[in-house]
């Protein structure tokens, strides 16, 4: 039977025990602690990453709107312009050749005034038109934040990336 004074040197190293547990509860505690925050920092970086995608992605679907609506517009314009155009040259043609017949000197005076023109444009050439489409502005969400600094391990632990 263990005398008195072992059964309390037994009990001060169980104590002993008890303590450095403790102790490693609570450095287990921080490190906890200290992840958790990193999982919350991460999963909010995470999220506002989705959001930002999210509004490029609304950002491009809106550029290729606007492409769309004005390819279309383009082509509409274009058809009804080829059509007009080809009645117009049948008919500037006929136009010309009955002027150039019963008005011999007014076609010389034509030819003169249009070499004239020529020349006087490729000096000043005429400002051009101003164009029919401008583009529309989208909205953009500009650059994305850098994503969080991850907190390096606690004291006694090893680094998982080393």
């Amino acid at each position: 039977m263990p005398s008195s004074t072992e059964f309390f040197q037994e009990l001060q190293k169980a104590n002993v025990h008890l303590s450095a547990i403790e102790g490693d509860i609570d450095a287990l505690k921080t490190v906890m602690e200290n992840n958790t925050s990193q999982l919350v920092a991460i999963g909010t970086f995470t999220n506002s990453a989705l959001v930002h995608q999210i509004k490029q992605n609304d950002t491009i679907i809106c550029l290729l709107k606007q492409i769309a609506d004005h390819t279309c517009r383009l082509l509409n314009e274009s058809h009804t312009q080829t059509g007009l155009q080809a009645g117009m040259a049948t008919d500037l043609d006929s136009l010309e050749a009955l002027y150039a017949i019963t008005h011999a000197e007014a076609a010389l005076v034509r030819q003169r005034e249009e070499a004239l023109r020529k020349q006087i444009e490729a000096c000043c050439p005429p400002t051009p038109p101003t164009p029919a489409c401008l583009p529309e502005k989208c909205a953009e969400p500009g650059p994305f934040d850098k994503p969080p600094v991850i907190l390096k391990p606690a004291p006694g632990r090893k680094d998982p990336k080393a």
